[in-house]
């Protein structure tokens, strides 16, 4: 019996450099991710669709690290998809070994939007200089 790799292509994203802008397969979101003041901040910029999740969980994934504020920031989108609150519960799981909570920053509705069920992990805020200033307490 002789085996025979698929010779279908496969759709994929390839990620040269999480610092630079990530336009997403459907020509939706644009991430961004980047050191400010001594944390990481992963920006989205345009309309985050659900074909976005993906490459929105693999910046959180890769931006964080231990001893790094981690913030997502999410001024500048108008809603946020279905799904985006699993992929901010894994991240804030993640973060949470190493007793750091994700900060989100977003209008007061997206912030209403993704906080049901996070208990506690992840910390919203209105502004970029709110999220800044780190919250000493233990996640």
């Amino acid at each position: 019996m002789t085996v025979l790799p698929s010779i279908d292509t496969v759709a994929t994203v390839v990620v040269p450099s999480l610092r630079q802008v990530i336009q997403a397969p459907t020509a939706g979101a644009g991430i961004t991710v980047a050191e400010f003041d001594g944390a990481t901040v992963v920006r989205v910029a345009g309309t985050l669709g659900e074909r976005d999740l993906g490459v929105l969980a693999e910046a959180l994934g890769e931006a964080s690290v231990e001893g790094s504020q981690l913030i997502l920031d999410l001024t500048t989108v108008d809603a946020v998809p279905v799904g985006t609150r699993a992929i901010l519960d894994a991240a804030s799981m993640h973060l949470s070994r190493w007793g750091t909570r994700l900060s989100v920053v977003g209008s007061a509705e997206t912030a209403r939007a993704l906080s049901a069920d996070t208990f506690g992990r992840t910390v919203f805020h209105e502004s970029l200089d709110a999220a800044l200033v780190r919250d000493e307490t233990p996640a």
